[in-house]
């Protein structure tokens, strides 16, 4: 049976927020059992995706060749722990740029349905601030919003439907058990006690 894809916003998710950016692998911080939700999700068949917003390549504090170091070590200390990110897809734009792939635009997930032929219609979408969801709301995919980032609250009025959990290993096990237990085609929404 397939499995879904879990498209991921690394900081504030994998690793902590900073202030002034993450700038190094020195800098990197992983949020504690974020590696063990990672290897449980592609145990189970899913495959993991990260998406970013890292506006610190445009501001040029932020070297491209550094930024793909630090995600070439996050990917190697991921597979150690026995998971995998297939792929990553990063907006390096500041927000005065008005691109299209900056969250919430959908820019990023379109890429990720274009290259790695993802299905955003089924694909969940993990993210710490209200820019995720709407980002996965307007291609159809279902957000899950983790309050281990930029987000500490359930947003008033967000919009739409999205599950909440407390950070990833929380949203991995909300996944896993929408999957799980409703089946292929079954809205994961459906009855959660995390719908807003």
């Amino acid at each position: 049976m397939s499995r879904e894809d879990v498209i991921l916003d690394r900081d504030g998710v994998i690793i902590r927020s900073r202030s002034d950016y993450v700038k190094s692998w020195d800098e990197v911080e992983i949020f504690g059992g974020a590696l063990d939700a990672i290897a449980r999700l592609c145990q189970a068949g899913h495959r993991v995706i990260v998406i970013t917003n890292q506006s610190a390549v445009g501001r040029g504090i932020l070297p491209p060749n550094e930024l793909a170091g630090i995600h070439r070590r996050l990917s190697l200390l991921v597979a150690r722990n026995g998971g995998e990110i297939s792929g990553y897809f990063v907006c390096p734009h500041l927000p005065s740029d008005h691109c299209s792939c900056r969250k919430p635009q959908p820019g990023l997930l379109l890429q990720a349905k274009t290259e790695m032929a993802a299905d955003l219609r089924s694909a969940f979408v993990v993210g710490d601030q209200l820019s995720d969801l709407e980002a996965a709301w307007s291609v159809g995919s279902h957000p899950v919003l983790v309050l281990s980032g930029e987000t500490h609250a359930s947003p008033t009025n967000p919009g739409g439907n999205y599950l909440l959990a407390s950070d990833l290993s929380e949203a991995a096990d909300l996944i896993l058990s929408a999957t799980e237990g409703n089946g292929a085609g079954m809205h994961p929404f459906a009855g959660s006690a995390h719908d807003q």
